[in-house]
């Protein structure tokens, strides 16, 4: 795996503080931590640049001659935002779907990968207090006065209770980057080119078949055409699942006064938090992921690779940097028999389970974990800046 340049200094001009902007934060910190790059942290001043779920960094010395502008986009609908467009360098987007001429400015247009909710060690409470006091907008929206008291008041608190300042609800660290775990992840030597898994046994799973998702209500979700089709999809998934599996399915329906009247058979009757969700996945042979929202790839995707699981879902129709293949990485499905099938395929078959296992995991440390993505990120932008 190639190395960043040596003195390689970024500039983080954080917009947005929020479990869709955390994933970055935890790759520049972890990269950080391991002496691979100098983060330093400043208050965006480009106006035209204050957008919500986005981050910002300027890339400058290891051997550049100009300074690399770079816009991150985490906005799971296909929608670009030209401004930035035309102001930045490169321009990396979730769920991009493809890349044509006619959609570019100035920047090139680069996928950014698999999204997750992270929280690493090496973010301190100290500098998670700081992102927040430095992101002076919120929302694309410019904080007045007393929203920045605000602000540094709800850090203050949560850094004294040693809660996570980014989000109130921020998920605890996934398997991959906890420590203690019994697991493939190497944590001693992650430096690019050295090996990441050991010939170690993977954790212990329980057999069974794990879905916990959610349905839109007209009101959260009043512009998305594909809005009853993505939850009869999912309320049809939660009873197949059910029925073909019994006890050995996991979840349902998230709770909701719309959920409960119009798929009141499918809503789960279990603790509907974050952490009872990252406990039932850790545990969970088999994760199922199902297409969200504009044709939106979901966190669940990464987190169940994370978690070392297999993957079931829905084909990921988004363009990635490195590819994502269908029977090797995880399996995907088009209908609801498919993915009984295939949960039935995994359960009868360990050798089977244990290779999805094993190759969505490496894919993970490879592609998904914050500082890999973030590595591969700045790698990508600086390909032509220097």
């Amino acid at each position: 795996m190639p190395s960043l340049p040596k003195g390689l200094q970024v500039t983080l001009c954080p917009t947005d503080v929020s479990e869709y902007t955390s994933q970055v934060y935890s790759g520049l910190f972890d990269l950080r931590e391991r002496g691979e790059i100098r983060v330093r942290i400043k208050p965006l001043k480009r106006r035209t640049l204050r957008f919500p779920h986005s981050v910002y960094l300027e890339c400058s010395n290891g051997g550049l001659i100009h300074p690399r502008r770079i816009f991150i986009d985490l906005i799971d609908a296909e929608r670009l935002h030209s401004a930035a467009l035309e102001e930045v360098d490169v321009y990396a987007k979730r769920s991009l779907k493809a890349i044509t001429a006619a959609r570019l400015g100035r920047a090139r247009l680069i996928p950014y990968g698999l999204q997750f909710a992270a929280n690493t060690p090496s973010i301190t409470s100290m500098t998670r207090a700081t992102l927040h006091w430095r992101a002076s907008f919120r929302g694309g929206v410019v904080y007045s006065p007393v929203q920045r008291l605000q602000a540094a008041g709800a850090a203050a608190v949560r850094l004294i209770h040693r809660g996570s300042v980014i989000g109130t609800r921020s998920p605890r660290p996934l398997a991959a980057v906890e420590s203690g775990m019994a697991t493939t992840t190497d944590t001693t030597d992650l430096r690019p080119g050295r090996s990441s898994l050991r010939s170690a046994a993977f954790e212990e799973k329980l057999s069974q078949v794990f879905f916990a998702t959610r349905v839109y209500s007209p009101e959260e979700a009043p512009h998305a055409p594909e809005r009853e089709a993505v939850n009869e999809t999912r309320a049809a998934l939660v009873r197949e699942l059910r029925l073909a599996f019994g006890g050995r399915f996991i979840g349902g329906l998230r709770h909701s006064t719309f959920a409960q009247t119009n798929f009141g058979d499918c809503v789960y009757k279990v603790p509907d938090n974050h952490t009872w969700h990252y406990r039932a996945g850790r545990q969970s042979l088999i994760h199922i992921n199902s297409t969200g929202l504009h044709s939106s790839t979901g966190w669940k995707f990464a987190e169940a690779l994370a978690q070392q699981s297999c993957l079931v879902s829905e084909p990921c129709s988004d363009l990635l940097p490195e590819p994502l293949i269908d029977g090797q990485h995880y399996l995907s499905f088009t209908g609801v028999d498919e993915c009984v099938a295939h949960c039935e395929k995994l359960l009868r078959n360990p050798s089977l389970a244990e290779l999805i296992r094993f190759e969505g995991h490496r894919y993970y440390l490879n592609a998904v974990r914050p500082d890999a993505l973030v590595r591969n990120l700045l790698l990508e932008s600086l390909r032509d800046g220097s």
